[in-house]
């Protein structure tokens, strides 16, 4: 009941948010079908999973270029090591498809490879994702754009060059690709300091495709800040309350931080409306706090209007303002009693 109350929620919503499973399943199965019903529960359209294994994302090689200094979450772990605590089992993401999908949610999949991309061609995959750090690699970008799916295509660490030499990779190899890019900072998590929302407005204005946020923060006011610049597809991490230690935990949400940080957008997106200016329906009950135009001293017929016995007040109820200069020129029709909201009948 719970989510068939969120789906509601979200019915008129033009915004996508994709919960990512990522390592936070610790190599549990039963965990990974938990977070997709905490994801459901908390907010989410889709969820989101990656697709590797150590071999085909890395060497296990124990040298110098393998192993991670400068990020401090995991720094002096091997890649090898770190990418075998990390993976999600491929014969698993079938069956959480499966589950994501009939809950209603979109279900995507990061790929890394060939053999990724052939095993989702498998499985009836609709929706790729290329992570940022595979955004320069043209050949993968090529196998999946011709696999005539959507793609979510992720630019961080990008410059805008490297990005326009993807995309137009993508196009290349499908002219009519759907495709998705998604402004990120890959450092986790995520200062403010490296965000660069601005980029998403650029990234609509160089390539007029949908552009959204792969959030690393741990501050919802990126998202809705995004929301205000145009973003309309998010993406964010999301681990089990008390769940066992993964990862990815230091960046990721819970059920209950997952779902504020999704309401959020939500609030966010109502508040951008439609950019007509015009009164809400909660601001008429309001329109008769306006000024109008009233006597404040009683006026005799034939008397002429004056700025001592008219006024702009509150309420509403009489002559717009406008009209008081024009009014300074005429005579009262009949005798006014003070606090009349003026009229034209009662104008000579």
């Amino acid at each position: 009941m719970r989510i068939a109350r969120t789906k509601q929620m979200r019915q008129d919503s033009i915004m996508l948010i994709y919960a990512e499973l990522s390592a936070n399943h610790a190599q549990q199965e039963r965990l990974a079908f938990e977070l997709i019903d905490a994801a459901a529960r908390s907010g989410a359209d889709g969820i989101k999973v990656q697709t590797y294994t150590p071999d085909t994302i890395t060497l296990n090689a124990k040298t110098a270029p393998f192993i991670i200094q400068d990020q401090p979450l995991w720094k002096g772990q091997n890649l090898w090591d770190l990418y075998q605590k990390a993976y999600t089992p491929w014969e698993w993401q079938p069956r959480l498809k499966q589950h994501a999908e009939s809950l209603g949610l979109r279900f995507a999949a990061s790929v890394f490879d060939s053999s990724s991309v052939d095993f989702w061609e498998a499985h009836g995959l609709n929706t790729y994702k290329i992570a940022s750090a595979e955004l320069i690699d043209i050949p993968l970008l090529t196998k999946v754009a011709s696999t005539h799916k959507e793609i979510i295509l992720s630019t961080g660490m990008a410059t805008l060059s490297e990005i326009e030499e993807a995309v137009a990779t993508i196009y290349s190899a499908n002219p009519a690709a759907t495709l998705t890019l998604l402004r990120c900072s890959s450092a986790y998590p995520a200062p403010a300091s490296s965000m660069n929302l601005r980029a998403i407005q650029t990234l609509i204005e160089r390539f007029k495709v949908p552009v959204g946020l792969s959030d690393h923060s741990t501050d919802d006011a990126m998202a809705v800040c995004a929301v205000g610049i145009g973003a309309t597809i998010f993406e964010k991490h999301i681990r089990l309350e008390n769940g066992p230690s993964t990862p990815d935990d230091a960046f990721s949400l819970t059920p209950g931080q997952f779902s504020a940080w999704a309401a959020a957008i939500r609030r966010a997106e109502e508040a951008m409306g439609d950019g007509v200016c015009k009164p809400s329906p909660e601001e008429l009950a309001t329109l008769p706090f306006r000024r109008s135009l009233f006597t404040v001293k009683a006026i005799r017929a034939g008397e002429p209007f004056t700025r001592e016995n008219i006024r702009s007040i509150r309420p509403a109820t009489g002559l717009h303002p406008r009209e008081y200069e024009k009014l300074l020129s005429r005579r009262a029709s009949c005798d006014i009693p003070e606090a009349t909201p003026l009229s034209w009948d009662l104008v000579e």
